[in-house]
């Protein structure tokens, strides 16, 4: 009887963590159900940004742009803010999440942390932001486009596509029709259609009516088969139409 309840008492630990991972799958940040904007979204009919270093200072009564994370006030070593309009009380290091809706048929995604600032009652948040747009229908507007106005605007997003021949590079107009002796011919544009291996790529365009995206690119590797284009992007989004 005694090496069963040992037994038990090893083993509490361990269901309590599993118990622990399985409520942190179905809560989310601002304590209530995960949203499923984007949930049962086939593939081809949104494209997602990863922006891998994201991060904001904050003043109290500031908000993280796009999202529903607000900074209160400190009260010594605590940092009091709101989620999704909840109270949360947070110290350095703690998560400070947020998934949710940033404009019409954009969807925002930040898994930041609280960093600690120096003699200062700013709070540092800091981490990663992916960025997915609904239904995009990519239209080329040209690099000398300019965006007159923007309610947001990223930068430093991560581009890294692999793109077999005859399919669409994610969130442009441009299809990779195979490998010539020149480079990569590149159909569904109005620009020189190619690419040696290490040449820039640069492509304006609307994703839909309130998202435009540019991206910076290079060719980092081609053969017959597949084309992969590595580099940044930067996004605006705009007021709706």
């Amino acid at each position: 009887m005694i090496d069963n309840r040992r037994q038990m008492l090893k083993m509490l630990p361990l269901a309590l963590l599993l118990l622990f991972a399985s409520l942190a799958c179905t809560i989310g940040a601002d304590g209530g159900p995960t949203p499923t904007a984007t949930a049962n979204v086939p593939l081809d009919q949104l494209v997602s940004y990863r922006i891998p270093v994201y991060s904001a200072t904050l003043n109290p009564g500031e908000t993280v742009k796009g999202s529903k994370l607000t900074y209160i006030g400190r009260d010594g070593d605590v940092y009091n803010v709101t989620i999704g309009n909840l109270p949360a009380a947070k110290r350095i290091g703690d998560s400070f999440a947020w998934k949710g809706v940033m404009a019409p048929g954009v969807i925002g995604n930040y898994n930041l942390r609280l960093s600690p600032t120096i003699l200062s009652n700013d709070l540092l948040v800091a981490g990663s932001l992916e960025i997915s747009i609904l239904n995009p229908i990519p239209v080329e507007l040209g690099n000398d486009f300019v965006v007159s106005d923007s309610i947001l605007q990223f930068n430093n997003i991560a581009i890294d596509n692999r793109v077999s021949v005859g399919e669409q590079v994610p969130g442009t107009t441009l299809i990779f029709e195979g490998a010539t002796e020149q480079g990569a011919n590149l159909g569904g544009t109005s620009g020189f259609p190619i690419r040696a291996l290490g040449d820039s790529l640069i492509w304006t365009g609307r994703l839909r009516g309130n998202a435009i995206v540019r991206y910076n690119m290079r060719v980092g590797s081609l053969n017959a088969d597949e084309l992969r284009l590595v580099g940044t992007a930067e996004m605006w989004i705009t007021p709706s139409p």
